[in-house]
């Protein structure tokens, strides 16, 4: 992507299961490491990030700015990330970038999909059903047809189908987490929608998208960069934030507790 010249970008994704780091220069991605055998996030990001500076002789100080993925996703994960990457951008004086987790995954599925097709993102909201999305990119925006939201399985199958209708199109690629893509296939079924795995006109199953890549990061973070989408004052640094859709398991569980009678 052309645009002014900008000092590196260090991109950390945690909003998963899986751990990426990532570097962005005005070349492209030019350091990636994915860690997905468990969730190390806590022990293996900052000698991830130590590793991708070192490797490219820069110092904290001299990156444009950190990316960090806010979620939906694990709150742990999404903690641990977020309070990194404001650290780092807080103490070195450098920008901070908050990318929302669905628009990197969109951006990883995007090259696996014809041009034009709309791509729906997907995580376990457990008892909730999913958290969705979608996007699709159109002369090169990425735009979002449906915003993040929390939509019962029902929903996840009803209410893209009328975004569909709305916007003229049949086709549909669906990326993320696997237990997902099982529930939606069955809720699917039950309403005479059979979930394929080829795309022609019909809604397809992308495999192997669970994880969210740092390369993926980095590019959605590189692209909200170049558009002035960073925060570089401190206050606003310090309000960064998770992209909560619904409360925690903890808060739920108090809530449930506080609602028993007695």
């Amino acid at each position: 992507m052309n645009g002014p010249h900008m000092r590196p970008l260090l991109a950390i994704e945690t909003s998963g299961s899986s751990l990426g780091v990532a570097l962005h220069t005005d070349q492209g991605v030019v350091f990636e490491r994915d860690v997905t055998a468990g969730s190390i996030h806590g022990r293996a990001l900052a000698p991830l990030i130590d590793e991708c500076l070192r490797n490219h002789g820069l110092s904290v100080d001299q990156l444009e700015a950190v990316a960090v993925s806010v979620g939906p996703g694990s709150w742990t994960g999404l903690r641990i990330g977020i309070t990194a990457a404001k650290t780092l951008a807080w103490s070195a004086g450098i920008g901070l970038v908050a990318v929302p987790s669905f628009e990197a995954l969109a951006i990883q599925a995007l090259p696996r999909v014809s041009a034009g097709t709309p791509v729906m993102t997907l995580r376990d909201a457990r008892s909730d059903g999913v958290f969705a999305a979608i996007f699709c990119e159109t002369s090169g925006r990425l735009e979002r047809w449906m915003p993040e939201s929390v939509l019962s399985l029902e929903r996840a199958v009803t209410e893209p189908q009328r975004i569909l209708e709305e916007r003229g199109s049949s086709s549909l690629a669906l990326c993320g987490d696997g237990v997902c893509m099982e529930a939606l296939s069955k809720s699917a079924r039950e309403r005479e929608l059979e979930l394929k795995n080829e795309l022609e006109n019909v809604w397809v199953h992308l495999p192997d998208s669970q994880h969210i890549s740092g390369r993926a990061l980095a590019e959605a973070g590189w692209r909200r960069l170049l558009a002035g989408e960073v925060k570089r004052a401190a206050e606003d640094i310090h309000k960064a934030a998770p992209l909560y859709l619904r409360a925690s398991g903890p808060e739920l569980k108090l809530k449930a507790k506080l609602a028993q009678p007695g």
